[in-house]
């Protein structure tokens, strides 16, 4: 205990880096504890931006943005595509995830462009309000042919999907005090040598800084995202192979060294 009160790293993952500071009881126990942090790593500069926002740090703390990595594994990760262009949404099914904004996406895609795309979205859902309102969304735009919502998906069946999709996207946007801290599931769609289109309100933007050709979009700027989307999977001869996976390489490496030398000056 009393090596506790000595030096300290805080580390602020997305959302929940905010959950002790929301009610008295837990604020108070947290800034108590504040009083012993020397170093602060966040997960993203979205992450630092929202925390610092409500959270007055002292001056002398010692702040890392360094970006979640994860483990490369060396497998054959090339697969025939799926025959019609699908889009792929993975994560848990909630309102911050930005859902409703791609499935107004997809509306876009096939009844204003008059394109013929698929769209999956996988994830765990607790939420049945936000799930019914994702079916409505469906059926008014008449997209029931075209959406899957899976649930409980194993890993061996997550890598079936990433490798037969065309793109990878998750329009993240800020509910309340809840936010996308990173969002690894880019990380993994990188590693599936997947394009993806980065939500402005997730932490995942700071891979614009690993490569400029990504781009990012506020969620619900749904002709730019659509227009992008038909760009991406149209461009998919012309770009080097494993471009996208290389991204991740260059961004796990980074990393590491950040990570690396974080630790070792603790």
């Amino acid at each position: 205990i009393s090596k506790f009160f000595i030096s300290n790293t805080f580390y602020a993952i997305g959302t929940y880096a905010l959950e002790l500071h929301q009610s008295y009881k837990t604020k108070f126990l947290f800034n108590f504890a504040k009083k012993f942090f020397n170093k602060i790593t966040f997960f993203s500069s979205f992450t630092k931006s929202n925390l610092e926002e409500k959270i007055n740090f002292k001056n002398s703390i010692v702040k890392k943005v360094i970006n979640p990595i994860i483990y490369l594994k060396e497998k054959n990760i090339k697969s025939k595509k799926f025959k019609n262009k699908t889009i792929l949404c993975i994560g848990e099914i909630k309102p911050r995830k930005g859902y409703h904004f791609l499935i107004k996406v997809l509306s876009e895609l096939n009844n204003i462009y008059n394109k013929n795309y698929n769209l999956i979205i996988i994830g765990n859902l607790d939420n049945f309000a936000y799930g019914n309102k994702l079916k409505n969304l469906i059926k008014k735009f008449n997209l029931q042919k075209k959406v899957k919502i899976l649930t409980n998906v194993n890993e061996k069946e997550l890598s079936f999907y990433y490798k037969k999709s065309h793109i990878f996207t998750l329009l993240s946007k800020k509910h309340g005090n809840h936010f996308e801290g990173f969002g690894i599931v880019y990380l993994e769609a990188l590693y599936y040598n997947l394009p993806i289109i980065i939500s402005k309100e997730s932490g995942a933007k700071d891979l614009i800084n690993i490569n400029s050709n990504l781009k990012t979009f506020s969620p619900n700027n749904y002709k730019k995202i659509a227009k992008e989307i038909i760009r991406l999977t149209n461009n998919k001869n012309s770009i080097k192979p494993n471009y996208y996976r290389n991204i991740l390489i260059k961004h796990c490496n980074i990393n590491k060294m950040k990570l690396t030398k974080f630790y070792k000056n603790l």
